[in-house]
């Protein structure tokens, strides 16, 4: 008798996980480049054909500024002038953003026209003529200005957990013009400040110290974000965002599952769509949810409020479902201000 029970529990068992898994979902991670609009005044109207100029630069025998550099077993200075030589990458880093952002600009002649610090007086705008001669001699519309372009280096060195710890802390601050072809002055200004953080552990306070990037590198780092941050401020740009989809684990739901795994996101729907048109349940729900989010990718916002909406009206309470109508309604937003600004 126990022996026919026994034979008879596992088939009930596996019976029992099958049906348990037929209604069961798990949320997943992805994530898309999608457009953000400029976060300050659009520029964008002359911004087909933009030229560099760096006015951070100095002649070679003006480089006196120090940093610091690890020699040996202590620190000294270096008689380098980094900011000097690294600020072009500040503009490097806006013009490589500038030319994927989604009107296609381009930067006239990928070159920087470089002025040394000494010509002008710091801080102070570029002439009238001379925004007038660089825009008639390169056919640029517009002027694009690192007119200063200040780094700091700290150093600190403790001990952690019974490491050593060398930990470098690199400050910069970069100020943008913005001249447009026939306009007498500046039309926009921005001042970015931006820290960026670097540890090293060792056995040894020389390891730790060796293990530690240079200045140099940390400043060739934080310059280009300046250089993006800078373009985020004046002209629309791709960001990454992160979505949950669901996973649901049914036979017909299989394929789909797979598909979303890869982001074939119109393959998915083609599975998901016949399931978030019936009326009820929760499959319906979580069916009607990744119609939503598939129809996001696609680029069709309204069509994804539409299958959102159909997702609440049978599980109105789901914190996910909630969470990413905040998300869906802050997008419609967001693009409608990104078409006024391609527009113009």
């Amino acid at each position: 008798m126990k022996k026919n029970v026994s034979v008879l529990f596992f088939p009930l068992l596996i019976v029992g996980i099958l049906i348990a898994l037929s209604g069961c979902y798990a949320p997943q991670i992805t994530s898309a480049e999608v457009l953000f609009p400029a976060k300050q005044k659009n520029l964008s109207a002359q911004m087909d054909s933009v030229v560099l100029v760096n006015k951070s630069y100095l002649p070679l025998e003006q480089r006196n500024k120090t940093g610091v550099r690890y020699v040996g077993s202590y620190y000294q200075k270096s008689p380098q002038y980094l900011d000097s030589i690294i600020s072009d990458n500040a503009l490097y880093a806006f013009a490589h953003n500038l030319n994927i952002a989604p009107k296609g600009n381009t930067v006239k002649d990928d070159t920087i026209i470089r002025y040394n610090i000494a010509d002008y007086t710091f801080m102070q705008p570029l002439p009238p003529k001379k925004v007038s001669r660089i825009c008639s001699s390169t056919g640029a519309g517009m002027i694009i200005s690192l007119e200063a372009f200040h780094s700091f280096d700290s150093l600190y060195r403790y001990t952690e957990a019974g490491y050593y710890v060398s930990e470098r802390k690199t400050e910069l601050l970069t100020v943008w013009r913005v001249y447009n072809r026939g306009e007498s002055t500046a039309v926009y200004r921005s001042f970015l400040e931006d820290s960026i953080f670097f540890n090293a552990y060792g056995y040894s306070r020389s390891d730790a110290d060796a293990g530690l990037i240079n200045y140099k590198d940390a400043l060739y780092e934080i310059s280009y974000n300046s250089g993006k941050k800078f373009l985020e401020e004046i002209s629309p740009h791709w960001q990454e965002i992160e979505r949950i989809y669901f996973d649901y684990y049914s036979k017909d739901m299989q394929k789909a599952n797979k598909y979303a795994a890869k982001s074939l996101w119109r393959k998915a729907a083609q599975v998901w769509r016949p399931v978030a048109e019936q009326q009820k349940g929760a499959k319906t729900a979580y069916a009607a949810y990744n119609m939503a989010l598939a129809s996001e990718m696609a680029g069709q916002l309204d069509l994804a409020m539409y299958w959102l909406k159909k997702a609440l009206s049978i599980r109105p309470d789901n914190y996910y479902f909630l969470q990413y109508q905040n998300q869906l309604q802050k997008r419609i937003s967001r693009q409608e201000t990104i078409d006024s600004q391609l527009a113009g």
